[in-house]
């Protein structure tokens, strides 16, 4: 006796379902996320460790970058930037046009004394850029130097635009000595500020 034959079926899968799912992702990931500027102002090797810590990561961030025993600074929100180098010139009295505000405020950080500051900011993103030597901001164990004032000036503008406390982040070269990153944090604890992250990769 002949086996009955059995009648093959086309399957069909609904797209709609899966669309819907592909969209939500989508979504997902475009709201959760940060804008990136590029053209870094150094190139640092994070060290590679086991764990790591980000505190809060929903408010606006400060990232210290130390590289060469050299410490650079930047805000990730660009008019928070803004805004801070027009108080950093009130107080050192020095004049910035609008075209260098403007510029500075989208300059993935810097770093040099301040009375430099102008040639670094006609310099970013130009070829020139890559011969200008990078000082680092002046810093040391008082709280008169410009690290301290930098740091502060952006915690005080902060709170007046987002009414929120300023996160930081220290992003350390893996051959970083431990000298300049213990400077850095007795800085930022002449501030009153005893909570940071470590930013690290694996």
């Amino acid at each position: 006796m002949a086996l009955r034959k059995i009648r093959r079926h086309d399957i069909s899968i609904d797209m709609a379902a899966m669309c819907d799912v592909a969209f939500i992702l989508l979504a997902f990931f475009i709201l959760i996320s940060r804008s990136v500027r590029l053209n870094s102002i150094v190139e640092i090797n994070t060290p590679r460790i086991r764990h790591h810590f980000i505190a809060d990561p929903e408010s606006d961030i400060g990232t210290i970058l130390i590289k060469d025993n050299k410490v650079f600074f930047k805000l990730d929100e660009p008019a928070l930037q803004k805004q801070m180098l027009m108080s950093m010139a009130l107080k050192y009295n020095i004049h910035f046009t609008n075209a260098e505000i403007n510029k500075f405020s989208e300059m993935n950080g810097f770093g040099g004394p301040i009375t430099e500051l102008k040639t670094l900011i006609q310099s970013y993103g130009t070829l020139e850029q890559k011969q200008y030597p990078l000082k680092g901001i002046p810093i040391d164990n008082s709280k008169n130097n410009e690290f301290y004032n930098w740091v502060k000036q952006a915690r005080e503008i902060c709170r007046m635009q987002t009414e929120k406390e300023l996160r930081f982040v220290i992003n350390g070269d893996e051959a970083e000595t431990y000298p300049i990153i213990k400077l850095v944090i007795a800085n930022l604890q002449l501030q009153d500020i005893n909570k940071f992250s470590l930013l690290v990769r694996f």
